[in-house]
């Protein structure tokens, strides 16, 4: 299956409503009547966001010959005939909806085709999830700055900083990694409850269970790999 082209705004990867559409195989009419009849499902800031006026042009003025500009592209004539071929935003367009993680489920929900479901999963786990993400950067206290703040031991009646030895998992990029896995697929189920939690039809109800079955497997299994990691031990001034 391939990935359709990044799209980031506001520090989080979004959808057009084309990218889904053609992810779901079906087409943009439909995406925007599911959206229309269920309006009041869609939350703006969680399911998507809405650019128009001076954010929408800011964001067409980041998009060359009808792509994205972004530093995972691939630069190859081939790969820019590939994206040129598939606009991205309407030249005239004067409102422009991007779908966020939670937004796609939506979409996912109200078509309800089994292809749909299949290509949600997969885009939790190779579009959605940023890739290789960095763990963030830890800024080395200074020993002034530790004495300064409250510390957990009493000298001579007077709190003192005192060093032991803590783990490292604030600046282990593998640790951080599963971290942010497990907040990643806990939004998902989040979300899919909420789904779970309305009047739905028999099928409909069948393919969410599954969905969430998916999800719940793989939070386990985030779980197990957390509970296998061993940290190092250093020595800090807490």
């Amino acid at each position: 299956m391939q990935l359709p082209q990044i799209v980031e705004i506001k520090g989080i990867r979004v959808l057009t409503s084309k990218q889904i559409a053609e992810g779901y195989e079906t087409t943009t009419d439909t995406i925007k009547k599911n959206f229309t009849r269920n309006r009041s499902r869609f939350i703006q800031g969680k399911h998507y966001i809405c650019l128009t006026g001076k954010e929408l042009r800011d964001f067409k003025n980041k998009v060359t010959n009808c792509h994205p500009v972004n530093n995972e592209a691939k630069n190859t004539n081939q790969d820019k005939n590939e994206r040129g071929n598939s606009c991205l935003v309407e030249k005239n367009a004067r409102i422009l909806y991007l779908w966020t993680e939670k937004g796609a489920l939506l979409h996912a929900k109200s078509l309800n085709t089994d292809k749909a479901w299949e290509v949600y999963d997969y885009l939790v786990d190779h579009y959605f999830r940023t890739q290789g993400q960095q763990a963030p950067k830890v800024k080395e206290t200074k020993l002034e700055e530790i004495k300064k703040a409250p510390a957990p031991m009493w000298t001579n009646g007077r709190l003192t900083p005192a060093k032991a030895l803590v783990s490292n998992v604030p600046d282990n990029s593998e640790a951080q990694k599963l971290i942010t896995d497990m907040r990643r697929y806990l939004a998902g189920m989040d979300a899919l409850l909420d789904i779970y939690n309305m009047y739905n039809k028999e099928d409909d109800l069948r393919k969410i269970t599954e969905v969430i079955d998916r999800m719940s497997s793989k939070i386990i299994w985030v779980s197990s790999e957390i509970r296998r990691f061993k940290p190092k031990f250093v020595e800090k001034f807490i």
